[in-house]
């Protein structure tokens, strides 16, 4: 397994919020930037500071880590064009975690101890939806219920036989934009709450990548950054 004590994570996966993140061993500096537009060189002057503060150059990082999608083309285009330079001049890995994964993950830790399911929501445009269902599993790692998807909002799926009786938390400004069909689309679940303005953080992507995708060997090099955009299924 590569060692892991000193990542750098970076989000900028929704238009809402983008955030860096940044663990030397067991300590993690985040920065949040509250700005609708992640622009390049903002995200890399607030790498270039959580790096100065720890007196660490990038050679000194054991690999990077991002939300990958779903979420806006310009954003995670921006973020890939980042890490590709920096795992390319350090010859680092990277590893890559869900959107959707990351929100569930906050989210499940912290909600209600009944809470047992979380749906997560944001929009795509088009009038469509980044759907996702996660639970934990034994480790306290959220987990896909089934593949996250773009769905229209009064059709998003849900999985079989793993709902019932079981409460729900919706998160995710989609459930803002098209709160009346998801509802509906869900009208059979016992949602206890819905909190639209609860956005991916790339602290959170740091403990996913540093608990699963560490152990299991999930990297990338350079050359095969790619954004998880999730086109539409188109029937054959």
């Amino acid at each position: 397994m590569i060692k892991a004590n000193t990542l750098l994570a970076l989000d900028s996966s929704v238009i809402q919020t983008a955030s860096v993140a940044l663990q030397v061993h067991s300590e993690i500096s985040y920065v949040c930037l509250n700005d609708q537009h992640h622009h390049r060189e903002k995200l890399l002057l607030t790498i270039e500071q959580l790096m100065r503060q720890k007196s660490l150059n990038l050679t000194d990082l054991d690999g990077f880590v991002w939300t990958s999608g779903p979420g806006t083309f310009i954003g995670l285009r921006v973020a890939a064009s980042i890490l590709q330079a920096l795992s390319f001049t350090t010859h680092k890995p990277v590893y890559a975690v869900s959107t959707l994964r990351v929100m569930a993950q906050r989210a499940l830790l912290n909600a209600n101890p009944t809470v047992r399911r979380v749906l997560v929501a944001i929009s795509a445009g088009q009038r469509r939806v980044y759907w996702g269902v996660y639970g934990l599993n034994d480790q306290k790692l959220a987990c896909s219920l089934q593949d996250d998807c773009l769905a229209l909002p009064e059709s998003v799926p849900l999985p079989e036989g793993t709902m019932q009786d079981q409460t729900c938390l919706a998160i995710g400004e989609g459930w803002l934009a098209f709160k009346d069909s998801l509802k509906q689309c869900c009208a059979d679940l016992h949602l206890i709450d819905i909190q639209p303005s609860f956005f991916p953080r790339a602290d959170d992507a740091l403990h996913l990548a540093v608990e699963d995708c560490l152990p299991l060997g999930k990297w990338v090099s350079a050359e095969e950054i790619l954004p998880n955009y999730l086109y539409p299924t188109v029937a054959r």
